[in-house]
């Protein structure tokens, strides 16, 4: 990841993201709100697989911790509705696998 707009970052801030070898991508920050929330949106894909693609991160207090929230908008690009129906269980088993990464990340101790 490559933050591509110069600090500080906020609203419109962009970066390019390499989602290893399936696609580069670059995203504008649509919120962000310092220790709370942020949320970014596809601007352009190096491959035509979405029509849109987004994140919206959420942090709030819960029982002497916090709980985030994590939204995810996929529109691909060119699949049939049907085709989307049988692939959303990989979607979600590979959104959940990177889940369980953002969990492990946020509970190492720094």
């Amino acid at each position: 990841m490559v933050w591509t707009s110069p600090d500080p970052k906020g609203v419109g801030t962009t970066r390019t993201v390499d989602i290893g070898r399936a696609f580069v991508a670059n995203e504008e920050f649509i919120c962000w709100e310092t220790n709370q929330r942020m949320a970014f949106r596809f601007t352009d894909c190096s491959r035509p697989v979405f029509r849109a693609f987004a994140e919206d991160y959420r942090i709030e207090p819960a029982d002497g911790g916090c709980r985030l929230t994590w939204s995810v908008l996929v529109r691909p690009r060119g699949i049939p509705e049907s085709v989307i129906k049988v692939m959303s269980p990989i979607l979600v088993i590979s959104l959940r696998r990177n889940l369980n990464r953002l969990r492990a990340y946020a509970a190492v101790d720094t």
